[in-house]
């Protein structure tokens, strides 16, 4: 029985290169690479790029914005319940009800308090920032 000799295999058939490139980039510009690719591919990409960051920059100062105003109105319109309520309690204790008005201004004064006792307690518990408050 004859043995079979083996020929050498030529290297290029035993290594296979194989590359991986990892792009990251943060925010809405990519590299200057990047750009130059897009306008390769897509007629006046870069500019679009540019367009889409621009715009979408514009909607979140818009979306901010409205959310302070938000804000504010809820504090305004918290502000005038308590206070409404505060002056509700003194005219009730002016005129003779003065269990019904104590009750009513330490509802007035207990409202807020309890929301900021919570939202504190909320904070300390997860203090990563959020955006719904």
């Amino acid at each position: 029985m004859g043995r079979r000799r083996r020929g050498r295999v030529p290297v290029s058939r035993l290594l296979r290169l194989r590359q991986t490139e990892i792009v990251h980039y943060s925010g809405p510009i990519p590299s200057p690479a990047m750009l130059r690719a897009y306008e390769e591919v897509i007629v006046n990409g870069a500019e679009r790029v540019f367009r889409m960051a621009e715009e979408q920059g514009r909607h979140r100062r818009r979306q901010e914005s409205f959310s302070l105003f938000l804000q504010f109105l809820g504090l305004l319109l918290g502000a005038a319940v308590c206070g409404g309520l505060g002056y509700g309690g003194w005219l009730l204790a002016r005129e003779g009800q003065s269990l019904l008005g104590i009750a009513a201004i330490i509802a007035a004064l207990a409202t807020p308090a309890s929301i900021f006792v919570y939202r504190q307690r909320r904070q300390h518990e997860d203090p990563a920032p959020n955006d719904s408050d």
